[in-house]
Parts: structure tokens; C-alpha cells; sequence
């Protein structure tokens, strides 16, 4: 499939129960039936949740969910199109333990329980953002973790920090 064809990978995306593609207009009016229910009704376990924010193509996210089976992965990104190859890769392999949200990032809020907690390993920002973050009561700004973090794609995944989220 070429790389442009939009229209093929938007129809194909349809098929993928990994990608949940959910209107703004839902995300904007909170109605969004998974919030808070990530473990039970996307990944039927109870493991815990990472997030990448910005995710692309989702070959990060990918690449993580297959080191990682008893971590759940959610790649978050607006463009379907992107989105298309993770979620294609992910069903073919049968990856159970990824998931992807096309929607925009300051949109996640709608997405997640503020008590759900999600652990942020990775963010991946392809623009500037002012997305804040509470860490252990403390409001921190993504883009300086950003910036303090970028990983080494040629060694074994091995977060060189790691914290408990919430999203404010």
C-alpha cells in the first residue's frame, strides 16, 4: 500500500480493535465509554499502562509492548494515517498488550481517569505542547521531561526514570 494512500489506511483503520478512533466531538463532551476502563475492556488484564503521547507511527509503542507482555502500551496520536502501521503491525502479530487512541493530545483527559494513573515511560512530542502533568502533587511540564529524556534505541529498553501520573 503506498505510502499516500490516506483514504485505504482511514477504511483499513476500521478494522483494527486496537485503534479507537473517537470523535471530537465525543472527547470534547467527555463521552468516551473506555475512560477509566482501559484494563477491562481494551486489554482484559490488569497490568499496568503506559502512554506515548505523539506516538507517529507507533513503532516505539510496538517495539515496547513486545519486550514488555506484562505491561499494557497506548500510542496517542491524531494522525490515522500514522497510526495506520502500529495498529496494523500489532493486530497481524496479535499483540494484545498495545492499544492506540487517535485523537489530540490535549484530549486525553476525556481518555483517562485522573485516578487511573497511568505511568509514563516515554513522550514523544512532535510540536510544542503545554501539557502539565502531576507528579507526587507536583504540577511538572511535559516538555521539560522531554527534553531531560530521550532514550537509546540501540540498547535494550530500560527506562532511565520512571513515575506515577496523574492527569490534571
Amino acid at each position: 500500500m503506498s505510502g499516500k494512500n490516506k483514504l485505504a489506511k482511514f477504511r483499513e483503520n476500521e478494522t483494527f480493535g486496537c485503534l479507537l478512533q473517537p470523535s471530537s466531538e465525543d472527547m470534547l463532551a467527555g463521552v468516551f465509554p473506555v475512560k477509566g476502563r482501559w484494563n477491562e475492556d481494551v486489554f482484559h488484564n490488569d497490568n499496568p499502562i503506559v502512554l506515548e503521547l505523539g506516538c507517529g507511527r507507533g513503532e516505539y509503542t510496538v517495539a515496547l509492548a513486545a519486550r514488555n507482555p506484562a505491561v499494557n502500551y497506548i500510542g496517542i496520536d491524531i494522525k490515522g494515517a500514522r497510526l495506520w502501521k502500529g495498529a496494523k503491525y500489532a493486530t497481524e502479530h496479535g499483540m494484545g498488550n498495545v492499544a492506540f487512541l487517535r485523537t489530540r493530545i490535549d484530549f486525553i483527559r476525556a481518555a483517562f481517569l485522573s485516578s487511573s494513573s497511568p505511568a509514563i515511560l516515554y513522550i514523544s512530542l512532535s510540536r510544542l505542547l503545554d501539557i502539565r502533568i502531576s507528579m507526587d502533587g507536583d504540577e511538572v511540564s511535559v516538555n521539560s521531561l522531554f527534553l531531560s529524556y530521550v532514550p537509546d534505541m540501540n540498547k535494550s529498553y530500560s527506562p532511565l526514570f520512571s513515575f506515577e501520573a496523574q492527569i490534571i
